[in-house]
């Protein structure tokens, strides 16, 4: 039996992850649903759902219906790394239309401030998580094959990914 991206977002919660859901599902924004229609369906649907899911810590979360909907109590926007790297190319047409382009094609799912700015992102290609860091956000690393795979190193505490979350 497969495993729903509801319950390996669960899953983080038994391996020290604070998790808080939704009293009701909050459908992603439109703006959001129409820039990442690619989204994993189970994904999205699980995500709409929950209002919080982050470290211990509170330096990594998972992005999720409250984030997209700017009703979490977070102190960085959904894109906010994207807002960054529109801000250095202020003045430089070409450079804003190549960020633009692509955040159109990663989607944030997993936002980190544990050392320096970092984001985990779904590429639209593939599916496969990339990571990205700051300065260069738009530089990015392969991190998991899917974002089953990405929840379930989540949840198994994966040393690689120490340096995020």
């Amino acid at each position: 039996m497969e495993t729903s991206h509801a319950d390996l977002i669960a899953n983080l919660g038994k391996s020290g992850w604070r998790i808080e859901f939704l009293p009701d599902r909050q459908p992603l924004p439109a703006s959001v649903a129409e820039r990442y229609p690619w989204l994993p369906t189970g994904y999205r649907e699980a995500i709409e759902r929950t209002k919080l899911v982050c470290t211990e810590d509170d330096k990594a979360w998972l992005l999720t219906g409250a984030d997209f909907s700017s009703t979490s109590e977070s102190a960085f926007a959904w894109n906010e790394w994207e807002r960054q790297s529109l801000d250095a190319a202020t003045g430089d047409d070409e450079w804003r239309k190549r960020i633009i382009a692509f955040w159109d094609r990663h989607a944030p799912v997993l936002m980190s401030v544990k050392s320096g700015y970092a984001y985990f992102a779904v590429q639209q290609d593939t599916l496969a998580i990339v990571c990205g860091e700051e300065p260069e956000y738009e530089e990015t690393t392969l991190v998991a094959s899917s974002i089953e795979e990405l929840l379930a190193l989540l949840a198994r505490r994966e040393p690689r990914l120490g340096r995020w979350v």
